[in-house]
């Protein structure tokens, strides 16, 4: 199954977000969890890690931007116990939110 998301191969503006298309949704590793994504912000600090300016994050590069986002758990890796698949969940997760 295809999924999209926003990609960033290098730092600046506005112009490096791409969207770009996936073949394969991958499985989530042990302890994670994916989330079917409902809703990110695109906050002051999404400008700031797109840009390069943000102290906690400086890459690699490419990655998928995406500060917070709000959104409904798909599948769970082995071991995870909780959240459940099927329940909303939010997160901070610095980046990977626009996915």
């Amino acid at each position: 199954m295809p999924w999209r998301h926003i990609r960033i191969a290098r730092f600046g503006g506005p112009e490096v977000l791409e969207l770009v298309e996936e073949q394969t949704v991958p499985a989530p590793g042990p302890g994670e969890v994916r989330i079917k994504v409902l809703a990110a912000g695109t906050g002051f600090t999404d400008t700031f890690i797109r840009r390069g300016r943000y102290p906690d994050f400086k890459g690699p590069l490419p990655f998928t931007p995406g500060y917070d986002l709000v959104g409904v758990v798909e599948t769970t890796g082995p071991g995870v116990t909780a959240p459940r698949e099927g329940q909303l969940v939010a997160d901070l997760c610095i980046v990977g939110g626009y996915a």
